[in-house]
């Protein structure tokens, strides 16, 4: 489905502010799955988002592993980016002008990791 997320960078220190940026991006969610031990529940799932290469270079946006998606109320960290789809197949030039996508494989996160929001806890 054709969305829009609200995308940030990650700093190491804790984020205390951040500023958005949406852009339009195809986003495709496997399903939920809870584990549950001494710990307690715990939900996970993993995503897909892929974006027009030249919607981030009209953003001067790049893309980084540990970088931040908020989408659908969850936060998804990006764990790993595959810049390698052409359009027609034209390899001889990989100066980044024939690369048509980028696409990000990405994990949810919990809410308390990344201290950008109150979370209730007892």
């Amino acid at each position: 489905m054709l969305d829009s997320i609200s995308f940030f960078k990650t700093t190491p220190a804790p984020i205390t502010q951040f500023f958005p940026i949406e852009i339009a991006c195809l986003v495709a969610s496997d399903d939920m799955t809870y584990n549950t031990d001494e710990f307690g529940p715990d939900l996970r799932q993993t995503g897909t988002f892929s974006f027009v290469r030249q919607s981030l270079r009209d953003l001067s946006l790049v893309l980084e592993i540990g970088d931040v998606i908020e989408w659908f109320t969850a936060y998804w960290e990006i764990s790993n980016i595959n810049e390698n789809q052409l359009v027609g197949g034209q390899y001889k030039q990989l100066d980044g002008q024939h690369i048509h996508s980028v696409v990000c494989s990405a994990n949810l996160l919990r809410r308390g990791n990344l201290n950008i929001e109150e979370v209730r806890s007892i």
